[in-house]
């Protein structure tokens, strides 16, 4: 899509494989398991992507992670442990005219359109930490999974809807 855009994931989770409405088990400080909203350069060889995503990372279980990778130079952080109740979020990010993202995160919304969005600015400011990646006119953004360790693994990432708000 190109820039400036707005997409919505809705619901967005990490479950088990018995029922992915229930949160995969947290592991270790060194385990992770992440689904959420990815922004990547068109040229998928490229490593510069930023991402948006809800899980457990490390100690910070039941959070959200945000991330920048720009030229192979990763830097990430959470909002902190516990600060969903369950492994499931809202997520949003905002492309600008000028190629920069704010990215959001609520509660899940079970009425969107009829009930109001409380949108979090992530870490306070709605920008994720470190340089941000390199974008042309267009990127790719969709839903991805993200796993270290084997602990929790596998384990189902689940997103109800994905919106591209005009």
């Amino acid at each position: 899509m190109g820039f400036p855009f707005e997409v919505i994931a809705r619901n967005v989770g990490i479950g088990t494989l018995a029922d992915s409405q229930v949160s995969a088990t947290p592991g270790s400080s060194a385990s992770y398991l992440l689904a959420g909203l990815q922004v990547h350069a068109l040229d998928l060889d490229t490593p510069d992507y930023s991402h948006l995503m809800v899980g457990h990372v490390g100690n910070a279980q039941f959070s959200v992670e945000g991330k920048n990778n720009r030229d192979a130079v990763t830097v990430f952080t959470s909002d902190g442990p516990n600060i969903l109740m369950q492994t499931r979020a809202d997520l949003r990010i905002v492309g600008d005219a000028s190629r920069n993202l704010t990215a959001y995160y609520q509660e899940p919304n079970p009425d969107p359109g009829v009930q109001a969005d409380q949108w979090r600015p992530y870490a306070g400011s709605g920008l994720l930490p470190g340089p941000q990646a390199e974008f042309g006119s267009e990127v790719y953004v969709g839903l991805a999974t993200y796993a270290v360790g084997n602990e929790g693994v596998p384990f189902v990432g689940t997103c109800d809807s994905l919106e591209i708000v005009d």
